[in-house]
This record gives C-alpha cells, structure tokens and sequence, in this order.
C-alpha cells in the first residue's frame, strides 16, 4: 500500500495502476477520434489480442457471464454497502476500499479503449471496400426491395421453409448455427479481407424474454469478449442478431457497418437458411427506408412480396408488437442513443443507415 505523509491515509496500488492506464487510454481515445490511422492500426494489431482473449476465455463458460452479473449484481450491491459501512468507521480503510472500487472503472474505460472503442474512428468501411458513392432515392430503393424480397423468397424455397404464426424455424440448432455463421465470417475475410476471425460462437440469453422488453435484440460485451444473442424473436431474426454481434467481435464497432458485414457473412455462406435470414432482415431495413421515401412505391412492391415473405414479416412484427410501450425500452433506448453519439456517431438510427451501404453495394 502506498502511504501519504500528510495524514497516513493508504490507497490501494491499483488505483495509481489503472489511473495511469486510464490517462494513456484518454490520450489515445483523442487521438483515434483525430486519426483514422491510428485507430486503423490500434483496431487491425492492439485490439485483436484483446477481444481474441477475452473470447477464448469466456467461451470456458456455457452461459453468459454477464448475464450473471446482471442477475446477481442485487446481491453484489448489498455486500459492497455492507462492507461501505464497515469502512466507514476507519478513515484509512475506507480510502482503501474507495480507491481499489474506483480501479474497477478506470480499468473497464481502458480496456474499452484499447479492445474495441478505437474502431469507432477507423476508416469508413464504404472506403475499405472501394463502393461506389451512391445516395439512396425512391427509384434505387424500389430495386433493391424488389431484388432482396426475390432472393429471399428464392433461399426460402432451396431451404424449403415454412412460416408459422411464430416465424420461420432455423433447420439446425444453436450451436450449429454458430459453426456455420463461423464459417460464413471465414468467407467474408477471404472475400474482402477486412477482419480478423476467430471460432468463439454467440450465447443465447437465458432470460431473453425479459430482456426482449428493452427492444435490445444482441450485445457485444468487451470486458468479456461475449456475444449475447436475445432469441425471444423469430429465428431469422436471431441468426441476423448473432452475425451482428460477430461483427462487433471482429472489431466493427460502428452499428450500421456492423449490420452490413453481417450481411455480407449471411450472404457468402452455403447455408440457404443463413442466407435468407441475410435478406430478410436487410429488406426490412430497405423497405422501411423506401417506405419514408415514397409510400406509393412501397405499397406496390409490397403487393409483389411471396407468401413467405409477408408471413416473415408479419410474424416479426406481431413478436415485436407483445414487447412495445414498455417503460425498459425507453430507458434501454435512451441510454444506447446517448452512448452511440458520445462514439461520434449518428445514434440509434445508425443503425439504419446500413441502407446506404446496401444501395451503394447491391445496386
């Protein structure tokens, strides 16, 4: 313990530790936001050790720990305050105890930097695969909806699936679905040679239910590595969720790009389910987009759309509807806003600006 002169107050050696962690991950931090090429260098060769590791290691687990955290964390907070009380009594202790539980952010904001907040700053994706600049307009959109609804509809029938009033069902189980998304990600490196893969799977939420009332359908986990699924919602819903969130595994940390690289995953895989799941989810984006654009054309894509395809959606939209108006997803939308705009990005609509990726890839 490191001991002041003044008043003998101790603080745990931790605090000065991750302090001064936390200072070089600030000065960093600035300078990815000031230098796409150092967060380039910092996301493609520091951070991969990192999220590598950390995915590894929580793969030991079969279940989310920090799902766990979450669940015991009531407990957590009672023996923290119990031992607050304890300390208070001791000036020396308590500095001790406030410095070491102080650590405990100052080295999670360190660890975010260095594993996964500099690829906020990277060079656009659009420039990393050379797309062509191209807005989205009622006319590209009407294309692009009819071209996506045609190639889902093609995949439903190569897979032979059926839609009940619950959606489409995966023909393969979770696990499985994790081998193959693995496999597609294998795929997209070798296509566009933008990421650096590594075979850790997603975990499905055991209280996804619950969770599904935040409207947060995935999330990716830094201090743990783990990719968190929400599987409340129909199965091409999830596989999409999954691919998403080895997106952010692989160190594409903005939301709309991370959409889009979990596009290109479903797309190149062998698997025809993966690969309608794919165009599903990419057609509700597009579709929502050309539906703000021009209504009118909208409506007469729609009458186009299988009977498959309107089923899916229809069925997405009921599960949807059973988790809306609560109080959770205004909260859990908020908070996910206002973190996404201290990344420097658009917000939660970034997430639907995966639209203009589409239009400049597929069109």
């Amino acid at each position: 313990m490191l001991k002041t002169k003044k008043d003998g107050i101790r603080l745990s050696p931790f605090f000065f530790l991750s302090l001064s962690l936390a200072a070089l991950a600030l000065l960093m931090h600035i300078l990815c936001a000031k230098l796409p090429a150092l967060a380039d260098f910092i996301t493609a060769n520091l951070s991969p050790v990192f999220r590598v590791s950390l995915g590894f290691a929580s793969a030991l687990f079969p279940f989310s720990i920090v799902e766990g955290l979450i669940i015991t964390s009531p407990a957590v907070i009672a023996l923290l305050v119990f031992l607050a009380r304890r300390a208070a009594r001791d000036t020396k202790k308590t500095a001790r105890m406030l410095s070491a539980l102080l650590s405990v952010p100052l080295l999670l904001y360190s660890l975010f930097v260095f594993s996964f907040g500099a690829g906020y700053y990277t060079t656009p994706l659009a420039d990393r695969l050379a797309l062509e600049e191209k807005a989205p307009n009622a006319e590209n959109l009407t294309a692009l909806t009819a071209l996506l609804a045609a190639r889902a509809e093609a995949c439903a029938e190569e897979a032979e699936i059926s839609v009940g009033p619950s959606g489409s069902h995966m023909p393969f189980s979770y696990a499985e679905m994790n081998t193959r998304l693995i496999q597609a990600y294998d795929a997209v490196e070798e296509k566009h040679g933008i990421l650096k893969n590594f075979s850790v799977g997603t975990k499905p939420v055991a209280l996804s239910h619950p969770m599904a009332y935040t409207h947060i359908t995935g999330v990716y986990t830094f201090m743990t590595g783990e990719m968190n699924v929400c599987t409340a919602f129909p199965d091409f819903s999830t596989v999409f969720t999954a691919a998403h969130e080895m997106a952010h595994a692989r160190g594409i940390a903005r939301e709309d790009e991370a959409n889009f690289v979990a596009f290109l995953a479903l797309e190149l895989s062998d698997d025809p389910y993966l690969r309608y799941a794919g165009y599903m989810n990419l057609l509700q984006y597009v579709s929502n987009a050309l539906y703000e654009t021009d209504p009118q054309a909208y409506r007469a894509v729609w009458q186009t759309y299988s009977d498959t395809v309107v089923s899916e959606l229809r069925a997405y939209n009921a599960a949807f509807k059973q988790y809306s108006g609560s109080f959770a997803s205004d909260i859990a939308g908020s908070i996910n806003n206002a973190y996404l705009e201290g990344m420097g990005t658009e917000g939660s609509v970034s997430y639907d600006l995966v639209v203009h990726l589409a239009v400049r890839y597929l069109n």
